[in-house]
């Protein structure tokens, strides 16, 4: 059986039957038959219907460019052997900012909504250019003299992003570009390989070694795709590899949204599998019983534990809000807080009361209250003595020296 060429299929899009002299199919040959008789009504076009032509289209132009010789050409890389790769001088993890960005790779920031993902960006341009210490604490290896940053804006006017940039108070504005694209979403389709090569031209011109996407969702509607699809998400995501690549850059950072449940990227799959590494922000309860952002970064050679922030309004500067000992503050570490403070006024308001009651004043399920009363207890904060059979009763304090041993939270009520 002889191979079907382009010449023999069906002119219609997307169909790989063959045609006769007409060009179409026998199936597309009798419904156009049966349309223009008039015996079958043409059914209304929707728009995932164009969607699916041009698609198809584009699909089609592809192969015949490649059956052509007319393709771009694709560097292939070769085979190596372990030997080979043993024999490579170990190179140390070399990084943007200490643990959290290695330099070379891609980030995703996911943020709640309204937690502050452009005054993080803003923060992150401010220490990669100017030297100072990210979030006040993690070490940067800033850009060097003549390297860039290029912000690509896709949510704030022009203006607004000026004046949250001129609060940041950036000392090296040489170094920093921003491209303003509220309502010209146009001018950044870089599925479309014209545009895709006009903004690497742009970042080569300045040297940019890093580059910023805020936030993801606009990309994703110029080119009327689906935050949901893996695949058209995919493509997007490639186009910004290869916008990376003929750009020259070495980082790119995009910000998203959350999920509704606060804690991965909205939308498909492939978004938390595309970056090197993904930092959230997401509200929680902080100590003084109000709300705050909580930051966290973990990725391939990236682990930033969750922190409070703390942020001043003066220069938009976003910190880490640590405890009085120096330490970070987690939204883990909140909830247990609350919950020993809750089991030392219980035990304060019933002193003697058994574990049942203790816990039912504290309102903690059974394991919350198990880790926090075994906490306060080794810290000497409170101690139970026996009751009747198995029950146990708690007191404030440590436990008296001459009290009967045994006693550690765990026993029946």
């Amino acid at each position: 059986m002889s191979e079907t060429t382009w010449e023999d299929m069906c002119v219609r899009p997307g169909c790989t039957g063959t045609a006769d002299g007409t060009g179409l199919c026998d199936e597309h040959r009798a419904n156009a038959t049966a349309m223009v008789n008039g015996s079958t009504s043409r059914a209304p076009r929707s728009k995932e219907f164009f969607k699916q032509e041009e698609a198809n289209r584009r699909e089609a132009l592809r192969e015949l460019a490649e059956e052509s010789g007319e393709a771009a050409p694709v560097e292939l890389p070769p085979l190596l052997s372990l030997a080979d790769l043993l024999a490579m001088p170990d190179e140390p993890v070399k990084y943007r900012i200490r643990d959290l960005l290695v330099i070379g790779h891609r980030v995703i920031l996911a943020a709640a909504k309204k937690t502050g993902k452009t005054t993080m960006m803003i923060n992150f341009v401010r220490s990669i250019v100017d030297g100072s210490p990210f979030l006040g604490q993690y070490e940067v290896t800033p850009l060097a003299e003549g390297e860039s940053v290029v912000v690509f804006d896709l949510e704030m006017s022009t203006m607004q992003l000026r004046g949250w940039l001129k609060d940041a108070g950036v000392r090296n504005v040489d170094r920093v570009h921003a491209v303003p694209l509220r309502g010209r979403l146009g001018a950044f389709k870089i599925l479309d390989p014209k545009i895709r090569e006009h903004w690497a031209a742009q970042l080569r011109a300045v040297n940019a070694q890093v580059a910023i996407v805020d936030p993801f969702n606009p990309v994703l509607s110029a080119h009327d795709a689906d935050e949901n699809s893996n695949s058209e998400v995919s493509r997007v995501l490639a186009a910004f590899d290869q916008l990376a690549m003929d750009g020259g850059l070495s980082e790119l950072l995009i910000t998203h949204h959350m999920g509704h449940n606060g804690e991965r990227s909205r939308g498909a799959s492939k978004l938390g599998d595309w970056p090197d590494a993904e930092w959230k922000m997401a509200w929680g309860d902080n100590p003084d019983g109000g709300r705050s952002v909580f930051f966290s970064a973990f990725g391939r050679d990236v682990y930033g534990p969750e922190a409070m922030l703390a942020f001043d309004s003066r220069d938009r500067r976003l910190s880490i809000d640590g405890d009085p000992f120096g330490g970070t503050v987690s939204r883990k570490d909140v909830k247990t807080s609350a919950a020993r403070d809750a089991i030392m006024k219980a035990i304060t308001d019933k002193p003697g009361a058994v574990t049942r009651d203790i816990r039912a004043a504290a309102g903690l399920p059974g394991p919350e209250f198990k880790e926090a009363s075994n906490h306060l207890i080794s810290a000497g904060k409170i101690h139970t003595t026996p009751g009747k059979g198995t029950a146990q009763h708690w007191h404030l304090g440590p436990k008296p020296a001459d009290a009967a041993p045994g006693a550690d939270g765990e026993g029946s009520e």
